[in-house]
């Protein structure tokens, strides 16, 4: 009997977070202030992440200010910063700040040999693909826009192979001669 297991583990992809309607007419910034981290820790009761769920914490991000005059009606998209933050600035949150979702897979095969006479053998085989079933949210990042309907979502999970797509088993039977 034999068996074989290969693992897969990779980091998610970096992205930036960003806002939906930057006013760069009146000092808006495509990149937002960062008030805290933005990560939902690991473990938490509020650290669900997933596809109903965001993938970071949306609150921990604000639209830059942009100024109005005083006695003015402010424009659209155009409001005071409830941190202190100056308007006419870049937004403080850096570029691919925060991590995307990975990937982990576990891939086993068994087999067994079966001498039937000299020079003749029979192999069974089974193998399984993505063992533990785990959904790995590859190929996209949450959406990045802290601002929309659909800030911090992820929009789809990864297709077969690489560890996307449901478990798979296969059998096989060889005779080797």
């Amino acid at each position: 009997m034999a068996a074989f297991r290969t693992a897969a583990a990779y980091s998610g992809s970096p992205f930036t977070v960003e806002t939906t309607t930057p006013n760069l007419d009146q000092g808006g910034s495509p990149r937002p202030n960062r008030v805290r981290t933005g990560a939902i820790p690991d473990g938490s009761t509020s650290g669900k992440r997933g596809a109903d769920y965001t993938w970071y914490d949306l609150s921990a991000f604000e639209g830059v200010p942009c100024y109005v005059a005083p006695d003015a009606t402010p424009l659209a998209g155009c409001a005071d910063s409830k941190f202190g933050f100056e308007p006419f600035n870049y937004g403080n949150s850096g570029r691919n700040i925060l991590d995307g979702p990975g990937l982990f897979s576990i891939d086993v095969a068994l087999a067994k040999n079966f001498g039937i006479r000299e020079g003749h053998n029979l192999q069974f085989r089974v193998e399984s693909f993505k063992v533990l079933n785990r959904t790995n949210f590859i190929i996209t990042t949450p959406m990045t826009q802290f601002d929309s309907l659909t800030g911090g979502l992820l929009s789809q999970v990864g297709a077969v192979g690489r560890g996307g797509g449901p478990r798979i088993f296969q059998y096989a039977i060889k005779y080797c001669f």
